[in-house]
């Protein structure tokens, strides 16, 4: 965004009357790429500093072209807080920009703020103020509303997925599903992969919720929907995704008795992505294979449950990933277990 803004900001300095705003605006705009990029990721509590000294510096400048640069300040400012964990005052750093340019008519200022407005609305949550944060997910939806713009229909999408998921912390599951399916109606059509992405697990997630509603068949239409629609995809997250369908679908051929498709269900997600190398694929895959070795041992089938935590053990005991090895965890408790049942 930093390169749009060069685009922009600089259009408006022309001339040799502007030549010394114009190198300001040059070293402004490097120190502003340094911070929003990965040095925000590696230390965001100098990158944090960093802004706000680069935010006095564009104050009270009154050239053209210096608010885009302010306004960005203010924005990385707040990621930067937000991901050293200081939330409160990422909000705040969120509100002074959005109070300082909602009133411009520069479109690029308000796209800013709308981004703004997301990261405030997920800070909200992380701090379990969650109608705050619906609320807040509610002013970028009216924002983007009538949107071409694809960076705020993302922001929609995932506003719409992450109002859904708030409305489920706060045990309002018709609600939830309602915001799910107006997702699944806007931008199920999509062809652009983030889209598609946000579609996906919208649909996963409203399945766990119909099931709550209107019961376990409905679940099952619910993840055989999205099982069918991301079949034969090669993008990695759409296929983490239809993982986590294939085992919810196997849950719940179990509750209703039917262990033969509920272990199939699991063992398809084994066969599909057992030699992937991603950790998101692997973690579903050790979900996989503890769901079939614990429907295995519910059934006192102990020497076949032990072998399937034999397998998880095998597979991912060298795992540096806390999520994964957390499987690995669970394997070596579920068989201790096991062994004592089968000793007792």
């Amino acid at each position: 965004m930093v390169g749009n803004l060069s685009d922009s900001g600089l259009a408006l300095l022309k001339g040799p009357a502007h030549r010394a705003a114009r190198r300001r605006w040059k070293r402004t705009a490097d120190v502003l790429s340094k911070w929003s990029g990965a040095a925000s990721q590696a230390d965001p509590k100098e990158a944090a500093r960093a802004l706000g000294r680069l935010l006095k510096r564009v104050a009270n400048h009154d050239e053209p072209g210096f608010d885009g640069l302010a306004a960005m300040a203010m924005y990385h400012r707040g990621n930067a807080l937000s991901n050293g964990a200081l939330r409160d005052e990422a909000i705040a750093a969120y509100d002074e920009l959005s109070d300082r340019f909602d009133g411009s008519d520069d479109n690029l200022l308000q796209v800013i703020i709308t981004l703004a407005l997301f990261n405030k609305a997920v800070d909200l949550g992380k701090l379990g103020r969650t109608q705050e944060a619906i609320d807040t997910y509610d002013q970028v939806l009216q924002r983007t509303d009538s949107s071409i713009d694809p960076i705020l229909l993302n922001q929609a999408a995932m506003s719409l997925l992450n109002k859904g998921v708030a409305l489920g912390e706060l045990n309002r599951p018709q609600e939830e599903s309602a915001t799910y399916q107006a997702l699944i109606n806007r931008f199920g059509d999509a062809t652009r992969i983030e889209f598609q992405r946000t579609v996906a697990r919208a649909q996963v997630f409203q399945g766990v919720v119909l099931g709550q509603l209107r019961g376990l068949n409905e679940e099952l239409h619910a993840y055989d929907r999205v099982i069918d629609r991301l079949e034969g995809t090669a993008d990695v997250e759409l296929n983490t995704t239809l993982a986590m369908a294939l085992i919810k679908k196997g849950i719940v051929l179990g509750w209703m008795g039917h262990t033969d498709a509920e272990m199939a269900q699991f063992e398809r997600v084994v066969q599909r992505f057992g030699a992937e190398t991603t950790i998101e694929l692997q973690t579903q895959v050790a979900m996989a294979l503890l769901c079939k070795a614990d429907s295995l041992h519910s059934v006192e089938r102990m020497d076949d449950a032990i072998h399937v935590y034999d397998e998880i053990i095998r597979r991912f005991h060298a795992t540096s990933d806390p999520s994964l090895g957390r499987w690995v965890d669970l394997a070596r408790e579920s068989r201790a277990q096991a062994l004592a049942n089968t000793s007792s």
